[in-house]
């Protein structure tokens, strides 16, 4: 059975709506946890230019909409996608802003992603990859970086759990080469290496993701 130009357009438009929409919810998701956590916390204060929020709705529409069209029938996959972005953009704004990811947003995005990942195919090994990532975070990386962002490369590798510690690894790689571009061209990389003022991850390991998942 043949489809003509004007279905497949109707198609096209109607991916297009409700991959839009898809991201216009995930922003507001991301809003209202924002506005309970500024409830539970008073010392959560976050000042965002109205062209701020135009961008980071922008950004969920245009990710979500993304997610939506190229993981369409594959609707674990679309979920863990829409879940990662919801995560990594609050994590990224409280990172940015208080220097800090809390621990409830990373329990419930890890009880939430690790659900998720015994719906998918998974190889054989990776459960035993995915202890060994864990332990070298844990005893290894925690001295480079605070726990919040430990729990942030195991929570991405959960998602990613299909693929491999191989592309978690690529993963952290890249959101250092990132953090190494920015900060370098900012001049705040000192001749050994470390940042002469330390600045939040999430934004960097957020932007990294994109690239592997």
């Amino acid at each position: 059975m043949s489809y003509g130009p004007d279905c497949v357009r109707e198609s096209m438009w109607q991916d297009v709506f409700w991959g839009g929409l898809t991201g216009a919810l995930t922003f507001g998701v991301v809003m209202a946890l924002l506005f309970y956590l500024q409830k539970r916390d008073e010392e959560l204060r976050i000042e965002v230019s109205e062209c701020g929020y135009m961008g980071l709705f922008a950004l969920c529409v245009f990710m979500g909409g993304g997610i939506f069209c190229l993981e369409q029938g594959n609707y674990v996959r679309m979920v863990t996608g829409i879940l990662m972005l919801a995560y990594l953009t609050l994590c990224s704004i409280t990172d940015r802003y208080m220097q800090q990811v809390y621990d409830n947003v990373q329990l419930y995005a890890g009880i939430l992603l690790a659900a998720l990942a015994f719906c998918r195919e998974i190889p054989p090994g990776v459960g035993a990859e995915l202890i060994v990532f864990g332990i070298v975070q844990g005893f290894l990386f925690r001295r480079m970086y605070g726990e919040g962002d430990v729990m942030g490369f195991l929570i991405c590798a959960l998602s990613l759990v299909e693929k491999g510690i191989l592309i978690w690894m690529v993963h952290m790689a890249i959101t250092y080469i990132l953090l190494g571009i920015v900060q370098g061209r900012k001049k705040n990389v000192g001749r050994d290496g470390n940042l002469r003022v330390p600045v939040p991850l999430f934004p960097y390991m957020a932007c990294a993701y994109i690239f592997v998942f």
